[in-house]
């Protein structure tokens, strides 16, 4: 029988001292260069950390771990692949790169058709298609809408939103003729969003538009006051609600020249 002494497990001043399963262990300094020791499997250890001198540290499994570069500068990640630092696109660098190298454009979601039928109350009923798309930050909505009577309406609403926060807004009907429209918000504190639009037509006529809006419970509320060219005033209050895939629309008031505004509307989307 063989007896070990306590004093026989210490480490001797040089050398290497054993671990439980009697493997090499090496104490790692992190003061010094990264140098192999072995853990309690016996495997190599290296010192993990960035890249000194422009040579690769290792990490716990031996593979090298690269200090990541200046943007659009191919770096290595611990598996060895490459890694893109990815920054927005400015005018000087041009678009930026994904960790798979790929450029980065700015997202355009392509465009949209819905269809569906429509009643009016003073049209009657016909059927609809609008399609919605966005093309360098513009959103466009076209709308085609054909009655039974065999009546066609279209029109082309293009929408803009300036650096001040409001709107540009074009409108282009069937006949080819385009009104402008400039609008801009201010929140209330009731909740309300009080609006002021101008709008020219193509003929050069200014229609300037003011008035409130109100979203309570899925319902949109309108009160607008409209004033024209020649000085006329039209009041007119407007609701629309939705339910599903069916929107109804309201609008009553006074018209220009005094005749009173009553339509309704009711659109049915179905794809």
């Amino acid at each position: 029988m063989t007896t070990i002494h306590a004093a026989s497990l210490m480490m001797p001043r040089h050398g290497v001292a054993p671990n439980v399963k009697g493997l090499p262990v090496m104490k790692l300094d992190p003061n010094t260069q990264p140098s192999a020791g072995a853990n309690l499997q016996g495997l190599p250890v290296m010192k993990v950390g960035p890249a000194d001198g422009g040579k690769p540290a290792a990490n716990a499994n031996g593979l090298p771990v690269m200090k990541l570069g200046s943007p659009l500068n191919t770096s290595a990640s611990a598996n060895g692949l490459p890694v893109m630092q990815v920054e927005p696109e400015n005018a000087n660098s041009g678009p930026c790169a994904n960790t798979n190298g790929l450029p980065i454009m700015q997202v355009d979601p392509g465009s949209k058709t819905k269809s569906g039928t429509v009643q009016s109350s003073t049209d009657g009923d016909g059927s609809f298609t609008k399609t919605t798309s966005t093309v360098d930050g513009h959103k466009t909505v076209a709308t085609t809408v054909t009655y039974a009577d065999g009546k066609t309406v279209t029109h082309e609403r293009s929408v803009t939103l300036n650096p001040d926060g409001s709107k540009t807004i074009t409108v282009t009907n069937g006949n080819g003729k385009t009104k402008t429209i400039t609008e801009s918000e201010t929140k209330n504190t009731d909740g309300s969003v009080s609006i002021d639009k101008q709008v020219t037509k193509a003929n050069g006529d200014v229609t300037n538009v003011s008035g409130t809006v109100m979203k309570v419970n899925g319902q949109t509320e309108k009160q607008l006051t409209l004033t024209n060219a020649k000085g006329q005033t039209e009041t007119v209050d407007s609701t629309s609600s939705r339910t599903g895939n069916i929107v109804m629309h309201s609008r009553t008031g006074t018209g220009y020249d005094g005749h009173s505004i009553d339509k309704t509307s009711t659109w049915t989307t179905y794809a």
